[in-house]
C-alpha cells in the first residue's frame, strides 16, 4: 500500500514508487536519465514512446496545450501530425512526404488551399542584407545518370532563369524546347 502512495518529496529514495495505474501525480517530475514508455529505452534519445498497435488511431505520442487541444501527434503508423489554433490538422509528415493542409500527400511536398484561403503560395525571402537573392534549384536526372540543374533566382525584383548552357532552353507549353525560348 505504501508503494501506491503519491510521492511528495522533491527527491526520491530507494524503493520509492510512482502512483499505480489510474493514480494521479501532481507537481513536476524531473528525470535525469532515459525514459521508455510502452517500449524499451532507446539509448539514442531521451524519451522513447511506443504505440500499442499499428493503426492511425493508436497514438504513440501526443503533445497538447493547456486546454488539452492536440498540437503534435505521432500515430501508430508513424505519421507526424501538426494542429493549428482551431484544433484542425494543418500539416502531416508521412512516408517521407509533407502534406500542408492535406492529410494524404501525393508528392514530396503537397500543399492544399482551404475554403477560407483557397489560394496557395510559397514564399522564399532572402536575408535582410542588401543585394541578397532568393533561389530555387530544380534538378533532374538525365539518361547518362547525371544531374542537370535549372535555377530560378530573384534579385532586386527581377527573375533570372539559368541552366546548363548546352541544354538551357526555356519552353512555354512544351517540355522539350528546341530554342532558347520556345513558345
Amino acid at each position: 500500500a505504501a508503494r501506491d502512495a503519491v510521492l511528495t518529496s522533491t527527491t526520491t529514495t530507494a524503493g520509492a514508487a510512482l502512483p499505480k495505474a489510474g493514480g494521479t501525480m501532481t507537481g513536476n517530475l524531473t528525470v535525469q536519465t532515459l525514459v521508455g514508455i510502452n517500449k524499451a529505452v532507446n539509448s539514442a534519445v531521451g524519451l522513447s514512446v511506443g504505440s500499442d498497435a499499428a493503426s492511425a488511431t493508436s497514438y504513440g505520442l501526443e503533445v497538447t496545450n493547456n486546454s488539452s487541444n492536440t498540437r503534435f501527434l505521432v500515430d501508430g503508423l508513424g505519421s507526424q501530425r501538426f494542429y493549428g489554433s482551431d484544433n484542425a490538422e494543418t500539416a502531416r509528415f508521412t512516408d517521407g512526404k509533407l502534406g500542408i493542409g492535406y492529410a494524404n500527400p501525393q508528392n514530396n511536398i503537397h500543399i492544399l488551399g482551404s475554403n477560407g484561403s483557397p489560394n496557395v503560395g510559397i514564399t522564399l525571402q532572402s536575408d535582410d542584407t542588401a543585394d541578397a537573392t532568393a533561389s530555387i534549384n530544380l534538378m533532374s536526372r538525365i539518361a547518362d545518370n547525371t544531374n542537370k540543374t535549372v535555377v530560378l533566382t530573384a534579385y532586386r525584383g527581377n527573375l533570372a532563369i539559368t541552366g546548363d548552357p548546352a541544354a538551357g532552353n526555356v519552353g512555354i507549353g512544351t517540355s522539350s524546347p528546341s530554342s532558347p525560348l520556345h513558345i
